[in-house]
């Protein structure tokens, strides 16, 4: 992290456990804006931490965060705000554990001051995952393709981050979305599938699922394709509470502010669809279409000044279909004049 780069932690915190306010919100993605490859691996792994540990050892990090703020005004401005700790064992873990916080503190404000952040991630969750994690990572315009160590298959959408440790071990086989991704995953009762995002947590024994959570948009989905899943989300303590069990063929909605949902059911071609890999539109306004082809297709999508259509469309399209043959099926349906360039599309009445 750069000295001369000062960020709020208490708004880290917050983006970390999924409830950071709208102007948190804006001031990380400042953040995360004013150098990319430097603070966006922090953000993610102090997400990984807070989704990734109990609620005592959350607590725990928050402690050290705060002595590394208290230590380094210039740095973190707003100290974040610990609230007191509840846990059954803490009279027995709690002498251990301060002593190896406050070594940590120690060890985190002279790597701060020394600028060597791979040190300072390792620190920041140390003990939380004894096997080495992989990410990948996709831009817009691009997909990959993910084949997880116990032979599920993952599809990953553009402008999306999967991590996913090189064994699963433990009760849980846990991957961990920024993004949206289909997931098609083996069958094995003994050890349950989950998918970690900042609002969503979803758990399946063997099925084929999609997951659409971009940590910017209003709502997150998850659409169910086979088999049966469970989707949890975070109450107002920041834990996590199941809200349904979705069966074939139906979506789940979360409107990410209100922390509302509601689940409606898709037809089967639609469900085969999502499947295939096509890129699919239900029931959208065209400023969502226009977010779902800036990622696909790397573009910049603009509207002209006052244009902002509120027609709702539902469209499908091949992944061979190319842009403007897309814009052309837009416009007659839409009823909107849409051309395309090398790397933009422009939208007006």
């Amino acid at each position: 992290m750069k000295a001369t780069t000062p960020v709020n932690w208490q708004s880290l915190m917050q983006m970390a456990k999924g409830c950071a306010t709208d102007e948190e919100q804006q001031q990380v993605a400042a953040w995360i804006k004013a150098d990319p490859e430097q603070h966006r691996p922090i953000l993610d792994h102090i997400t990984e931490v807070y989704q990734g540990r109990g609620a005592y050892e959350a607590v725990l990090q928050e402690r050290i965060l705060k002595r590394v703020a208290e230590a380094l005004p210039e740095i973190l401005p707003v100290a974040p705000q610990v609230k007191p700790m509840e846990t059954p064992d803490r009279k027995w873990r709690l002498p251990a554990l301060r002593k190896w916080a406050i070594a940590v503190s120690i060890a985190l404000i002279v790597l701060v001051v020394a600028g060597r952040q791979e040190q300072i991630r390792n620190l920041i969750g140390a003990g939380a995952h004894k096997a080495l994690w992989k990410t990948v990572v996709t831009g817009y315009g691009q997909e990959a393709a993910v084949m997880l160590p116990d032979g599920s298959a993952v599809r990953l959408a553009p402008g999306s981050r999967l991590r996913y440790p090189e064994h699963f071990a433990g009760k849980e086989r846990q991957v961990q979305l920024t993004g949206a991704a289909f997931f098609d995953v083996r069958k094995n009762p003994a050890q349950p599938f989950t998918v970690m995002t900042g609002k969503l947590f979803t758990k399946v024994l063997g099925t084929s699922f999609e997951v659409v959570a971009y940590p910017d948009e209003l709502q997150s989905t998850v659409t169910l394709i086979t088999g049966k899943v469970m989707v949890h989300n975070r109450d107002r303590q920041n834990n996590w509470q199941a809200i349904a069990c979705l069966t074939p063929n139906k979506k789940l909605t979360l409107e990410n502010k209100a922390a509302t949902f509601s689940i409606d059911s898709i037809s089967i071609r639609t469900s085969q669809d999502i499947k295939n890999g096509k890129l699919v539109f239900e029931n959208s306004t065209m400023a969502e279409i226009a977010i779902g082809l800036k990622r696909k297709y790397n573009i910049h999508a603009r509207f002209k000044e006052g244009c902002r259509p509120s027609k709702h469309i539902s469209a499908t399209f091949d992944q061979s279909m190319s842009l403007e043959d897309i814009s052309l099926v837009l416009g007659k349906v839409s009823g909107l004049h849409i051309t395309t360039g090398k790397d933009s599309m422009y939208i007006s009445y």
